[in-house]
């Protein structure tokens, strides 16, 4: 367990902004449409910025088994393997487009290429949907890339949809990818973690309320303790190594510690990571704040760990 034990002063700022920002426009009296188009605003104004900062980065649309998919690389000197991304929003908001600046970075600072991929969100597709999804585009990868030269990320529901995505690999005898790395995962969607109570006034980016009018919006007709909706409640044994990172003031912060807990004993190799001071999926602020750039170089530092530069070529 590591991380920081002092907040910068430019994190101490930016968590003030955001708690004013999310109790204002952030509520659960929202409307799906009004958080959608709230999220959606956000990633529009930073997205309009990619293209001054980095002239050299394509966006290449295509498909992995079906699933509509953005393909980021950067043009320089590339490392072998990939990175598939599955962007967070509760399963029932984000996109590839409010994800596309984090995955340019990814690709960036990787020099790798990164799949973001369009699931299918709730509630008009409930689960299976997104994990129908997530399996269809990584077995479609593996057909480009060998298993063992893709990790696979994630932040917040697609964390969680990172790891359900395992335990539905391990249940079809595989392939494993090389490694996952997870940004503060949604692990269960029962909501019973103890963080979700003694963090409530901690975290500036949700209410409990949040989590419990969402959660069902995913589960359709399906218990929330499903092992593939909540990968807490699953075996997490042999599946392979996993990096977390979680800030110590977020409801979700049992999320990861349980679920960190839980592998460790089953064997899994696990780095769990929890940051003082910091909210929820922090290193999406990259380049912003000090802290996110140095939560980013220790998941790159496990990423290339992963993927040495003399890996597995692709296909």
């Amino acid at each position: 367990m590591g991380g920081l034990s002092n907040t910068s002063l430019a994190s101490k700022i930016a968590n003030q902004m955001l708690r004013l920002y999310c109790r204002r426009n952030f509520v659960p009296s929202n409307s799906i449409e009004t958080a959608r188009r709230n999220m959606n605003r956000v990633a529009a104004v930073r997205s309009a910025l990619l293209n001054k900062k980095f002239p050299r980065a394509h966006f290449e649309a295509t498909t992995l088994g079906g699933v509509v998919t953005e393909k980021i690389h950067v043009e320089g000197e590339q490392q072998a393997g990939c990175l598939l991304y599955f962007h967070g929003g509760g399963y029932f908001m984000g996109s590839i487009a409010t994800h596309r600046g984090f995955g340019l970075r990814l690709s960036f600072r990787s020099k790798r290429p990164v799949y973001l991929i369009e699931y299918r969100l709730a509630p008009e597709n409930p689960y299976p949907a997104a994990l129908e999804d997530a399996l269809a585009s990584y077995r479609a990868l593996t057909e480009i890339h060998p298993p063992k030269s893709i990790v696979i990320g994630g932040d917040s529901a697609g964390g969680g949809l990172a790891l359900a995505l395992l335990l539905k690999l391990k249940e079809m005898g595989g392939p494993f990818p090389s490694g996952v790395f997870c940004l503060s995962p949604w692990t269960d969607l029962s909501c019973s973690e103890e963080s979700h109570r003694f963090n409530s006034k901690n975290d500036y980016m949700f209410q409990p309320e949040h989590f419990e009018q969402w959660a069902p919006l995913y589960l359709g007709k399906e218990s929330p303790t499903h092992p593939l909706i909540s990968p807490l409640y699953g075996d997490p044994s042999g599946l392979p190594p996993l990096f977390i990172q979680v800030g110590a003031s977020e409801m979700l912060l049992d999320d990861s510690r349980s679920f960190a807990r839980k592998a460790r004993e089953a064997g899994v190799e696990v780095e769990l990571e929890v940051w003082d001071g910091m909210q929820h999926v922090w290193q999406i602020a990259l380049p912003h704040l000090p802290e996110s750039k140095q939560a980013v170089q220790k998941m790159l530092a496990f990423i290339n760990k992963r993927l040495p530069e003399n890996g597995p070529t692709p296909r």
